[in-house]
């Protein structure tokens, strides 16, 4: 473990239990060279004596609140799936499948529903962004753009204001509250997605 160069903030290896007997570990590492000390991580999957090393590299010059800027768990763990955070303008998650270490894609930080196994989120892969619901049991997704009446006076990060009401066999019952009046009063809409 070290400090950064104001030693305000100590990086350390750290452990996670995961769902089904899996353990995540990111360990923080330093490189020097010419122009100065670069901090990064390493991050692994362990699960009955394997080890993965999970892909993409992250780095970043020493300074306060570098840590925001390395891949970081905030406790986003699905059954097959589990998430990692790193902050680029916006902080983003990037979701890896369990069984293969494999990232599967990264998206802005939005709702995601740890018990129903869902995550809307913001897809920013085509000119038109759009807001899908992707359920991760069934690897459906959904254009929830077919339902939203985007408003006048809308929220500047509408992508974080979904919420899952219920899941049945059937559809999935979602609310959004990204969009308010003249006067700053949030206006609610609530719609089914059939399955």
């Amino acid at each position: 473990s070290f400090f950064d160069e104001e030693e305000q903030y100590l990086f350390e290896v750290k452990s996670y239990k995961l769902k089904n007997d899996y353990t995540l570990i990111i360990r923080p590492g330093i490189r020097k060279w010419n122009k100065g000390q670069e901090i990064y991580t390493k991050r692994y999957l362990i699960k009955n004596q394997t080890l993965i090393e999970l892909p993409f590299e992250d780095n970043i010059q020493k300074f306060i609140g570098a840590k925001n800027y390395l891949f970081r768990y905030e406790g986003i763990d699905f059954k097959d799936y589990f998430c990692l955070t790193c902050f680029e303008g916006y902080d983003y998650y990037y979701l890896f499948n369990k069984i293969t270490g494999k990232f599967e894609f990264k998206f802005r930080k939005t709702t995601v529903d740890i018990n129903n196994e869902i995550i809307i989120f913001l897809d920013e892969k085509n000119d038109n962004d759009e807001m899908i619901l992707y359920d991760l049991v069934t690897q459906k997704k959904y254009d929830l753009d077919n339902y939203i009446t985007y408003g006048k006076y809308g929220s500047n990060t509408y992508w974080e204001d979904f919420k899952i009401l219920k899941v049945t066999n059937s559809y999935y019952k979602v609310q959004f509250s990204g969009n308010y009046n003249e006067a700053g009063d949030v206006i609610t809409q609530t719609f089914k997605v059939k399955k």
